[in-house]
């Protein structure tokens, strides 16, 4: 399905049945991802006993894409999620970021009126770029020499820094090879261009529209109860979801999962389970 925005389509989905529960809306990583990822969690989709909504963001997956550069933004992205509300005419609803997403989720609650929001769900994210670039940095320390050398080169297309990079990703992103390659295939292709322009060429160094991206100092003004989801092998590491957690303003929880890294979530009930533990006490005022 689709709705209109800024003349362009957003596509999305809505899984389970109806309930006069909020539906949470799930917002996905990227920037340039799609989706798909959040698919493998539908069919869980009953035990939380509400409608979920995912969506492609503008210049991604089944959405409009080749937009003019300056749509490769925050902005753009804030406001396509404020359409997206409005058009589905959603009085009360939750949000899941995950990545990107939980950027944009933050983003989001502190530029938006978010009337309606009852809560946020913040996945193996961050609330600064500068921090993600050091604790990236601390990383690679623990992969080889060789692959280290081949990382701080920053050629992103020779055949060392895509081997080191491979390492990196099924050491701290997904330990699926197949998952990490499809990863590093997507920011390397010319047409990723919502990754390029708004992240950069790697997961390390932020270079686009985001690089400034800092609002640890802004978490304090958000009130709505926020659950904090990552793992100990997580590239989105304890430190930096720490720095949320102890920034943020309202009620709050942290889970931080033994033996997870940044992808873990994909196919897992447990995470579903724990999501949904959170909403319903949110649901029924036990913050």
């Amino acid at each position: 399905m689709f709705i209109s925005f800024l003349g362009y389509k957003t596509y999305y989905e809505v899984y389970g049945k109806d309930s006069d529960s909020a539906p949470v809306i799930f917002l996905h990583g990227g920037p340039g991802s799609t989706c798909d990822s959040f698919r493998s969690l539908t069919k869980y989709v009953d035990i939380t006993g509400r409608k979920w909504i995912l969506y492609d963001q503008l210049g991604c997956g089944n959405s409009s894409s080749d937009l003019p550069i300056y749509l490769y933004s925050s902005k753009t992205w804030i406001e396509e999620l404020e359409n997206l509300i409005k058009k589905l005419q959603l009085e009360e609803y939750y949000l899941l970021g995950h990545s990107w997403g939980g950027m944009l989720a933050i983003l989001y609650t502190l530029k938006s009126e978010h009337v309606g929001l009852k809560g946020l769900i913040l996945s193996s994210t961050l609330s600064s770029a500068k921090l993600w670039y050091e604790e990236g940095q601390r990383l690679m320390s623990y992969l080889s020499e060789e692959d280290q050398k081949a990382l701080s080169s920053f050629n992103n297309q020779s055949l060392e820094y895509q081997i080191a990079q491979l390492h990196y990703y099924q050491r701290y992103v997904s330990s699926n090879k197949k998952t990490s390659n499809e990863y590093i295939s997507q920011q390397l292709s010319s047409h990723n261009q919502s990754y390029q322009i708004a992240w950069g060429n790697d997961e390390f160094t932020p270079t686009g529209e985001l690089k400034d991206y800092e609002v640890t100092d802004q978490l304090k003004q958000i009130k709505v109860p926020t659950l904090i989801l990552s793992g100990t092998d997580d590239e989105s590491t304890p430190l930096i979801n720490k720095t949320i957690y102890d920034n943020l303003g309202g009620y709050k929880e942290w889970i931080l999962t033994p033996n997870s890294n940044h992808s873990s979530f994909i196919n897992n009930q447990k995470y579903v389970e724990q999501i949904n533990k959170f909403i319903r006490k949110v649901d029924k005022n036990e913050i």
